[in-house]
């Protein structure tokens, strides 16, 4: 490998932080709506980023500038194929590059809160959170305002998007690296809005990332290819070594939606215990014994740039739009959505400008009276000292109710905070995806610090009821949309089995006709086999006539021909045998009787639907017993004229 110059290290520092892209159509210029499937996509509403980082890169090869992140993430998407249907996909992600004009855009797009901490990042294209806030360099106030913020903007909206990310880091096999290797999502000038996976990814889960999916051009293979064009292999261990570190521990930590910043700077943290020998000062250059200084460097915190990346040099004047990857406008997809909204109360503490007024000349009254004053709204008054009514331990609206009740009744504050955490901990195993179940935290926390003998102020008051007024409509919902879902369910379920009676109901009626049509052939084949005996009786009658004339004259028979019947289609009988043809008559009478049986049960079963079928049936039955009462005649006839002639 070619030893780099001075200008071409590859800036390397470990960080751990949560970078959210809120829109990756948006940062890219809504490149193009995609396909699913092979199907059109008519409809993108999410296509959201989420990427836990621990290394950032800044590499520049061929005159471009590209930064890269890595870690564990997933490309997250909502969209439409057809009308009123939606669809949710995802692709995991070990690593994301942009390219230096995307990175301009970055910087250049708009503030999405005002907030001034210079590590907290909240803009309309991208948020970085740090999560390792707790350092010398914040306040305990300031820490509890950043989260605060972060929560309101960033995990509260895409709470689905962040619930689903941590269910699928512990629970799907696509998130694991010996399994599925690099998943890089690559927005450069050469392989703009591209997702590149690992040869080495198991065949299975291979099938399922080259698929293409909402809002983005092509997926394909070659990520290592890539990247070892961009990093040497020491580079690429130590790559590795972080994806691997920050997988192992999420995916063996449990995630709470109430409380999701506590989630991620616990696994900062824990990953941070892990790393941090590797990579200090001083060890960075024994990380691996291949790893040379010229090929790599570990930055130190004095070469960190502030910034959405720490590693980027400053660029020397703005980079321009790639124009061979033109920016379209959302319209241009047929689709309008609203903007990320400026929230202008997002503020720091040192934004806040106080008036020092000295009052020691003050005239109107005592000085210390004057520093102590308070609007009457602010003042807490005293409250009797009582002990609270017994809590509800099985309904969410009758603890929400009983809220507003010791509220209303003028309880002790410290009491009432005391209340708001039984009721936390008592929703939680209740439902434990209220988002409500958070807000109860804090004004616990805020209500129990208060002293003994003092009340709710006005403003605390109103505050807090119109809160619990917003979280019983809120949970009111959630109920109706739970009992809708539940019809719904009965419903289709009922649809189902009314579906499934009448299923058999005509299985039964098509059997029964089969059954029938059966019977009714039987019937002919036995009107055939009656007319052959018939004519079988006609010619022994015949021959028996035949006999007795010849006995009577003194001739003598040996064979006697038998003439056909009157329709002259019977063949002659030879030797014929009396007594086997009366066992055969006697025989059908017999299958016959049994045959109308079975006839009078069949139409039993099978209700005639009209007259004129009614009609047709009782023919059938009546034809069977006309013929049974003919063939007995013609047996009697027949056993009376042997006998005579015997």
């Amino acid at each position: 490998m070619t030893m780099k110059t001075a200008e071409q290290y590859n800036r390397i520092y470990p960080q751990s932080n949560l970078f959210f892209i809120p829109s990756w159509g948006k940062l890219l210029g809504y490149p193009t709506l995609g396909t699913y499937k092979n199907r059109k996509i008519i409809n993108i509403t999410a296509d959201s980023v989420v990427f836990l980082s621990n290394l950032e890169i800044t590499t520049q090869v061929g005159g471009e500038t590209k930064h890269y992140i890595f870690g564990i993430g997933y490309y997250y998407t909502k969209f439409q194929i057809d009308e009123g249907k939606y669809i949710i996909d995802f692709r995991r992600l070990t690593g994301l590059c942009i390219s230096d004009f995307v990175y301009q855009h970055m910087l250049d797009s708009k503030d999405a809160s005002l907030i001034q901490d210079p590590e907290v990042i909240l803009k309309e294209t991208i948020y970085k959170v740090p999560l390792e806030l707790n350092d010398s360099k914040r306040t305990e106030n300031q820490i509890s305002f950043l989260k605060g913020v972060i929560s309101r903007e960033l995990f509260v909206p895409n709470k689905e998007i962040f619930v689903e990310f941590t269910t699928l880091m512990q629970h799907d096999s696509a998130f694991n690296f010996e399994t599925s290797g690099h998943l890089l999502l690559m927005a450069t000038r050469q392989n703009f809005n591209t997702l590149f996976i690992s040869k080495e990814t198991e065949p299975s889960l291979q099938e399922k990332f080259l698929e293409t999916t909402a809002g983005l051009t092509h997926a394909t293979t070659g990520a290592e290819f890539l990247l070892k064009k961009d990093f040497s292999p020491p580079e690429m261990e130590i790559i590795n070594f972080q994806i691997t570190s920050i997988e192992q521990i999420y995916r063996n930590m449990s995630y709470y939606p109430a409380t999701p910043f506590e989630y991620f700077e616990t696994g900062a943290l824990q990953l941070r215990s892990i790393v941090i020998q590797r990579f200090s000062k001083g060890t960075a250059m024994s990380f691996s014994n291949k790893l040379d200084y010229h090929i790599a460097r570990i930055l130190d915190r004095s070469d960190l740039r502030v910034g959405i990346f720490v590693t980027p040099l400053e660029y020397e004047e703005s980079i321009p739009w790639d124009p061979n990857h033109p920016r379209k406008t959302l319209e241009s997809w047929g689709i309008s959505r609203d903007e990320h909204s400026l929230r202008p109360m997002a503020l720091t503490e040192t934004q806040i400008k106080r008036t020092e007024i000295d009052l020691k000349d003050y005239k109107r009254g005592p000085t210390e009276l004057a520093t102590e004053y308070k609007l009457e709204i602010m003042k807490n008054p005293v409250a009797p000292s009582r002990d609270l009514p017994p809590m509800p331990q099985k309904s969410v609206k009758e603890i929400l109710n009983y809220l507003q009740k010791i509220i209303n009744e003028k309880y002790e504050m410290k009491r009432i905070g005391e209340a708001f955490g039984e009721a936390r901990d008592i929703t939680r195993k209740l439902a434990f995806h209220t988002d409500f179940v958070w807000e109860m935290s804090k004004i616990a926390n805020a209500f129990e610090k208060s002293d003994l003998g003092l009340g709710l102020n006005p403003k605390d008051t109103e505050n807090t009821l119109l809160k619990i007024e917003d979280w019983i409509k809120a949970f009111e919902r959630t109920e109706q949309e739970a009992k809708e879902a539940l019809e719904k369910e009965r419903l289709e379920k009922d649809h189902a089995e009314t579906e499934r009676v009448e299923r058999q109901k005509e299985y039964r009626r098509l059997e029964r006709e089969r059954e029938e049509k059966s019977l009714l052939a039987i019937v002919q084949e036995q009107q055939e086999k009656e007319k052959v005996l018939i004519m079988k009786a006609l010619q022994l009658e015949d021959a028996i006539r035949r006999k007795s004339l010849a006995t009577q004259k003194g001739q003598k028979m040996a064979e006697v021909k038998v003439a056909a019947s009157t329709n002259g289609d019977v063949p002659l009988v030879k030797a014929m045998d009396p007594a086997q043809l009366y066992e055969e008559f006697q025989s059908l009478i017999s299958y016959l009787k049994d045959l109308n049986v079975k006839l009078k049960k069949l139409h039993a079963l099978i209700k005639p639907q009209t007259w004129a079928e009614k009609q047709a049936r009782r023919k059938q039955r009546k034809d069977i017993k006309r013929r049974i009462k003919k063939l007995s005649k013609q047996t009697a006839k027949l056993q009376k004229n042997m006998k005579k002639n015997t």
